[in-house]
């Protein structure tokens, strides 16, 4: 018995001091690949069933939309109501989101299907967590990733800001707020 405890404790230790050893954790680097402007439906009041956990979200699907690269080049249209926005707010106000959007690419009109699972305020704000799925032959690098997404409302439009991990990687100390906040989320 105690054999099986000293094993335990110096495997603890020397899991601590190496931890506490590798020094400044290096975290991955965001960049941000897409913008969404979203046109949700059009009132909380009409979104909502009440259930015992909180207000379910039931948002039918979205009535259009779009993505654009960084410099504002037109990438997918919001394909309407298909898919659409559910989830649930807690009875402490936090929204658990799960929803599914349809896009258009505009260069070979492939379609896209989005899906984001996250937390926020109904109608406020959002961070998601997202995966892509397409066959379009020229948007193939959406597939097999996760997004890390940033959510704001201004009414029923909804803007999405997709950040995807770049391929080099900076120290915390070096990210702007913004890329702070969502790294720090990526832990």
């Amino acid at each position: 018995m105690h054999t099986a405890f000293f094993l335990f404790v110096s495997f603890l230790t020397s899991f601590t001091l190496g931890v506490v050893q590798a020094g400044t954790v290096q975290l991955p680097a965001f960049e941000h690949i897409l913008t969404g402007t979203v046109v949700t439906s059009p009132s909380e009041s009409q979104s909502y069933i009440t259930s015992p956990y909180g207000k379910r979200l039931t948002a039918a699907g979205y009535l259009g939309g779009n993505f654009t690269k960084p410099d504002g080049t037109l990438v997918a249209n919001v394909h309407p109501n298909v898919g659409g926005d559910s989830g649930i707010t807690d009875n402490n106000g936090v929204l658990h989101v799960d929803t599914r959007m349809t896009w258009k690419f505009v260069d070979d009109e492939a379609y896209g299907f989005l899906h984001a699972i996250g937390y926020g305020i109904a109608y406020v704000n959002d961070t998601l967590y997202m995966e892509f799925e397409t066959d379009s032959k020229n948007h193939q690098d959406l597939n097999d990733k996760y997004w890390i997404g940033y959510g704001t409302f201004d009414g029923p439009i909804w803007s999405i800001y997709i950040f995807a991990v770049s391929d080099h990687i900076l120290p915390l100390e070096k990210f702007n707020p913004a890329q702070r906040q969502i790294a720090q989320l990526a832990q």
